[in-house]
C-alpha cells in the first residue's frame, strides 16, 4: 500500500514538474483546429515521416524535368497498352467485331501517338517546352484511374 502511495505521489509530483515550466512561461496550447499550408493536412509518407510539401522538389524547374522524364519513360513503355485498351473502350460502346477491327486501329494510332510523346519527354526533359513542363497528351499517362493524376513516386505527387 505504502508503494502504491509513494508512485502515485511521485507521478503527481513529476507531472506538476513538468508543467510548471510551460506555465511560467506563460504558455498556452493552441485553440482551434491545427492549421495547414494547404486546404487539407498533408500527406506523410511512411518511408521518411515528411510530409509532401517538405519534399523540396515540388514546384521547381529540377521537379519539373523529374516528372517530364519519369512521365517519358513511362508512356514510352506504356505506349502499346493503347491497343487493348481502345479495342475494350469500343468494343463496349458498340460490338465484338467492330470493337476489335475499328478499337485494334484507333489503339494502334494511339500507341504511336503516345509513345512517341514519351520519346520526346525523355529527349526535350531538361526543356521547360511546353511551358512549365506540361504533358503534350492528355490524359497524362495511360492508366489516369490506376494511378491517379500522376504517378507515385515522382515530383510533385498529391
Amino acid at each position: 500500500m505504502i508503494r502504491t502511495l509513494t508512485i502515485t505521489l511521485a507521478t503527481a509530483a513529476l507531472a506538476a514538474a513538468m508543467a510548471l515550466p510551460a506555465a511560467a512561461q506563460g504558455v498556452t496550447p493552441p485553440s482551434g483546429p491545427p492549421h495547414w499550408r494547404g486546404a487539407e493536412p498533408p500527406v506523410t509518407n511512411p518511408h521518411t515521416f515528411q510530409d509532401s510539401e517538405q519534399t523540396g522538389r515540388h514546384g521547381t524547374a529540377f521537379g519539373g524535368q523529374l516528372h517530364k522524364l519519369g512521365r517519358g519513360i513511362i508512356n514510352t513503355v506504356t505506349g502499346p497498352l493503347e491497343i487493348p485498351k481502345r479495342i475494350a473502350q469500343v468494343w463496349r460502346d458498340t460490338d465484338p467485331i467492330t470493337g476489335a477491327v475499328v478499337g485494334g486501329i484507333e489503339g494502334f494510332g494511339w500507341a504511336v501517338g503516345r509513345s512517341a510523346t514519351g520519346i520526346y519527354d525523355i529527349l526535350t526533359f531538361p526543356i521547360p517546352v511546353p511551358d512549365n513542363y506540361a504533358p503534350i497528351m492528355e490524359p497524362e499517362f495511360i492508366l489516369p484511374q490506376l494511378w491517379g493524376a500522376t504517378v507515385p513516386g515522382f515530383a510533385g505527387d498529391r
